[in-house]
């Protein structure tokens, strides 16, 4: 038996600028952004197997969309979260 652990970091950097934090991501803004989504996902829904389904589901849309809240939206429903 594993466990599996989910970190949506990928190839990024961090720099603190005065009290907050900016990133730079490989693939630029958009992989940012969605890997925030991701983290913020993985506090939110309770159990291992949906974040992964989450996660598996953003990743797989990621590519072809900048509509955060539409693949939000749609990857909660795979992963039986809901946007309320």
């Amino acid at each position: 038996m594993a466990d599996v652990g989910m970190f949506p970091y990928g190839n990024a950097h961090e720099t603190k600028v005065n009290d907050s934090w900016t990133f730079s991501c490989q693939h630029g803004p958009t992989e940012c952004q969605y890997n925030m989504i991701e983290a913020c996902a993985q506090s939110a829904i309770p159990t291992k197997l949906a974040q992964f389904n989450f996660i598996e589901c953003v990743e797989t849309n990621d590519h072809t969309s900048t509509d955060y809240d539409a693949v939000t939206d749609k990857c909660g429903g795979v992963a039986g979260a809901t946007s309320d």
